[in-house]
């Protein structure tokens, strides 16, 4: 870990060109908003309406008088719409806007909503962004965020609390709240996707909200936790800087997955991504890394110098894997293999499609149903697990070269997604598990530096199966971490046609005794030292 001085820790925030900081601003604003309390809607509606001009307002409550006439549970308010219409005619601004407010309560709860975006659209536009904010504001001081405040606020036991936040909340932070709370951290998490994952289980307290970056803001603002984690996902750093940015009482960490400028060049990016998205999301993972008080990663010490050269700094860093964990560990106690004498393979993750949104110069593991073709020709049977993220089987036309080997070779199985606590159960009665690809670099603008150092959560989830895994020789750091501890082999791409010979002479049995003390050794139980370590550095520079 590399310490930073106190003056170091004091840096002033990261200052963007005009046009990117429009921009930021801009993607910061927009967001779903949700729309459930009418009362609320409707006062906000009545503060929007003095934006339009008073034509354009006598059109809108004579449309929201008719659709209360129409409306069928006001069957016995026709006095009360009957005064609205009075107030109406008066021309005076102040009774239209009061009318306003009225009538949204007595319309069609859809149409309300309808209008309800309407204004909001139009109050942007004005330029009167205060408005959303201060319907963003009211709703955090109404249920569920008003309960989940006061549960984090609540502290009468004294101990440190680390909020995780994230869009889409990814198993390694699961892993990681499960051993903080051994460790006597209270653990909440607020996330803005609805994720129907047990990866819920591991906090004290679960908040989702809308997908509005505005409403986090206020949020974290409110909340007194020690620590706030933030999930950073790939081309996502805006979430990372607005928790940054916030203002909050507790010290951030941003946890990065993949690194924009580690995966490839601002050019290579720019095959995929527009120039204007890409100069945005490079300059907010610049913000990250030196505003941030610490930054996690799954790389190495290599990468983090080179975010050090690119960034001109960069705060505290770990790198940091999720570890094997106990608790979704389970060897099994039987095999597949013992009934039909194949090597059954298991794989379990994302699926790469060949398609223009998976360009083969920036995914080169887009090669992905080649592999696998590969390997059952050579007589292995292989079982393909795709992660939460994606629906494999729903999806024919994505994946059609997938289902079309599944139809061709009774050995390749495509199998829908597994609640990750129970995975290793799942995975245990295969023989091996693989994280290899048919890699073509000679295609990849990836830089050296991603593919060599790059790890993959799988592997620990394959460990905590007690399986040998079987990796890519071309991503060097994760090959490594296999072969140097024995937890299985490596191949090259000119080798996964010898898979099954490599397999033949295999020592398994010292393998699998090697991996359940890899577990022991380098278990989330151990390793978790690293993270409440850097906690309580960022907590203490904070203080000074």
């Amino acid at each position: 870990m590399i310490n930073r001085s106190v003056s170091e820790l004091k840096m002033a925030i990261t200052k963007f060109p005009d046009e990117i900081q429009k921009r930021y601003d801009d993607f910061r604003s927009f967001g779903f908003i949700i729309q459930e309390d009418m009362s609320l809607m409707a006062k906000t509606a009545r503060e929007i309406v003095y934006f339009f001009d008073e034509q354009v307002i006598a059109k809108i409550l004579q449309t929201l008088l008719q659709m209360a006439r129409i409306n069928e549970e006001n069957a016995g308010k026709k006095s009360k719409i009957e005064r609205l219409e009075k107030k109406i005619n008066s021309w005076n601004m102040e009774f239209m806007a009061e009318a306003v407010e009225e009538l949204f309560l007595l319309v069609d709860k859809d149409y309300a909503k309808e209008l309800f975006r309407a204004f909001f659209k139009k109050a942007l536009a004005a330029g009167h962004a205060d408005v959303l904010k201060r319907y963003l504001d009211r709703q955090v001081e109404t249920d569920p965020c008003k309960s989940f405040i006061e549960m984090v606020n609540n502290n009468e036991t004294g101990a440190k609390r680390v909020v995780f936040i994230a869009r889409r909340p990814f198993f390694q932070i699961l892993r990681e709240a499960c051993y903080l709370q051994k460790n006597g951290w209270r653990t909440f998490l607020v996330h803005m996707d609805m994720y129907n994952s047990d990866v819920q289980t591991g906090f004290e307290a679960v908040l989702v909200i809308p997908n509005h970056l505005w409403l986090l803001d206020t949020l974290v603002g409110r909340l007194d936790a020690e620590v706030f984690h933030a999930q950073c996902l790939f081309m996502d750093s805006i979430m990372g800087v607005s928790v940054v940015r916030a203002q909050r009482k507790g010290a951030c960490v941003c946890e990065f997955y993949d690194v924009t400028s580690v995966f490839a060049p601002r050019d290579a990016l720019c095959i995929k991504w527009s120039p204007r998205v890409v100069d945005m999301e490079l300059l907010l993972e610049k913000a990250v890394c030196l505003e941030a008080d610490a930054v996690i990663t799954r790389f190495p010490a290599p990468v983090h110098e080179e975010l050090r050269r690119r960034h001109g700094g960069l705060t505290r860093i770990i790198e940091f894997q999720p570890y094997p964990c106990l608790e979704f560990t389970c060897y099994g106690d039987g095999k597949l293999s013992e009934k039909d004498g194949a090597v059954h393979l298991v794989y379990a993750g994302m699926f790469v499609p060949k398609d223009k949104d998976h360009p083969r110069e920036l995914f080169p593991e887009r090669n992905q149903c080649e592999t696998f073709r590969r390997l059952v020709a050579q007589g292995l049977k292989l079982d393909v697990f795709c992660a939460s993220q994606q629906a494999v089987g729903f999806n024919k036309a994505t994946f059609a070269d997938y289902h079309k080997l599944a139809e061709e070779n009774p050995h390749f199985r495509m199998r829908e997604s597994v609640p990750p606590n129970i995975l290793a159960k799942v995975m245990a009665p295969y023989d091996f598990a693989i994280n290899i690809f048919d890699l073509r670099l000679e295609e990849s603008l990836n830089r050296d530096s991603h593919i060599k150092n790059v790890t993959s959560a799988k592997i620990f989830s394959y460990l905590e199966a007690g399986l040998p895994v079987i990796v890519t020789a071309e991503y060097e750091y994760m090959a490594r971490i296999i072969e140097d501890n024995k937890l299985g082999f490596a191949v090259t791409r000119d080798e996964i046609d010898k898979v099954a010979e490599r397999i033949k002479t295999f020592d398994y049995e010292s393998c699998v005794e090697n991996i359940k003390s890899f577990n022991r050794e380098f278990g989330m139980a151990k390793e978790i030292r690293k993270i409440t370590t850097l906690y309580e550095e960022i907590i203490a520079a904070r203080r000074l």
